[in-house]
């Protein structure tokens, strides 16, 4: 069912239509409704004229499986957008009406709602349009004394006929809620791929590294890093060295995504930060913790690297011990790490070097050839 309105009156106000009800066949290609018939359409068309709209002019829709009324409403004084939301405040009212009685009829809605532009500070300037809906004219020329008699209201007559005939809002039961099902957790035991207790663990283990070499973070940032931060570093590295890309590359914003999740969970208080992971892998890679296979990285390609064997040994010892508090396992790596500090001090590590297209040249005619770009190549020639 759908309901029509239309605009301020003219020369051919008599031929505006403004409702249609039933199971409403709109004027798109295949439409499919679910309930309603022309039957109780009609219905519900009487109801509405005998009770609402005097001497309402309605007629079967074009598919012939619904009824639209016609109403003519003189929005004199409205503006657009006023004039919209007494059409919208309206259509909500005939839904509670329709479904107050027991018709057979699937829905209601108002066509030929007016369109509203909206103005900018500057003369002539719109920012934006908003279009209504259009209303089909009457098609049966041989009743054209009934369109003339049809229903004439003014606007605030529409705005006013919620008020003069309050229809409430049926109660209806409640739906029975019942539980989803248990879902099964794939991978680890909590369905993450980083378990909390290993960010904990791994506390002794990220403050003897803040304490042998502190990451520095770039000057245009005012980030700091914490224990907090090296910890999930360091767990978020050793599960992608664990569950790698089939490629072996390492992309920031696969860890910034398992970041993310993480806090998101609350197993960490530190949101992610491009600057303090920078540091931290840089202080990582200083120290030698970290194998490269790869540095490099352009757009669509990300550098291949992952935590080195004495870092995933220092990692697993640490995390072998039953409490977060050093151990004598954490000792021995925290004197490895002192020791290794020690031998390497000043040493500056790998860092991921940006490649541009004019030294990947090669690489780049034989990809733009694999995707049949080859024209590409030809004109940069």
């Amino acid at each position: 069912m759908r309901l029509e309105l239309s605009g301020k009156p003219d020369a051919w106000k008599l031929a505006r239509p403004v409702w249609g009800w039933g199971r409403g066949a709109i004027p798109r290609p295949t439409p499919r409704h679910a309930s309603g018939t022309l039957e109780g359409a009609t219905q519900f068309a009487e109801y509405l004229r005998e009770k609402y709209f005097p001497n309402l002019y309605y007629e079967v829709s074009t598919h012939g499986n619904g009824i639209q009324g016609f109403v003519v409403v003189d929005k004199s004084f409205w503006t657009a957008a006023q004039y919209k939301g007494v059409l919208v405040e309206l259509e909500k009212w005939l839904k509670r009406v329709l479904r107050s009685t027991t018709f057979d009829v699937e829905d209601v809605e108002i066509k030929g709602t007016p369109m509203t532009v909206e103005w900018g500070s500057r003369q002539r300037e719109v920012r934006g349009v908003t279009y209504g809906f259009l209303a089909k004219m009457p098609r049966d020329w041989r009743r054209m004394a009934e369109w003339e008699s049809t229903t004439c209201m003014t606007a605030h007559e529409l705005r006013a006929l919620p008020e003069r005939f309050p229809v409430a809002e049926p109660v209806e039961p409640e739906p029975e809620v019942k539980s989803p099902a248990p879902k099964v957790a794939k991978g680890s035991v909590l369905g993450k791929m980083v378990d909390p207790e290993v960010i904990q663990k791994l506390e002794p283990l990220a403050r003897e590294l803040l304490k042998s070499n502190a990451p520095e973070v770039g000057r245009s940032s005012r980030a700091v890093v914490t224990v907090e931060d090296v910890q999930v570093s360091l767990a978020l590295i050793r599960a992608c060295t664990l569950h790698p890309n089939p490629d072996g590359s390492l992309p920031v914003m696969r860890v910034k995504g398992l970041w993310d999740a993480a806090f998101k969970a609350g197993d960490t208080r530190r949101a992610f930060s491009f600057h303090r992971f920078q540091a931290i892998r840089n202080m990582l890679s200083d120290m030698e913790l970290l194998e490269w296979e790869d540095s490099t990285y352009r757009f669509g390609k990300a550098c291949r690297w992952r935590a080195s064997e004495k870092l995933m040994g220092m990692m697993e010892s640490v995390l072998s011990s039953s409490t977060t508090t050093p151990s004598p396992s954490s000792i021995v790596v925290c004197n490895s790490i002192a020791e290794l500090q020690q031998n390497r001090s000043g040493h500056v590590g790998v860092r991921p070097r940006m490649v541009y297209p004019s030294l990947l040249r090669t690489d780049w005619d034989s990809e733009l050839v694999e995707a049949g770009l080859d024209f590409l190549s030809r004109m940069a020639a």
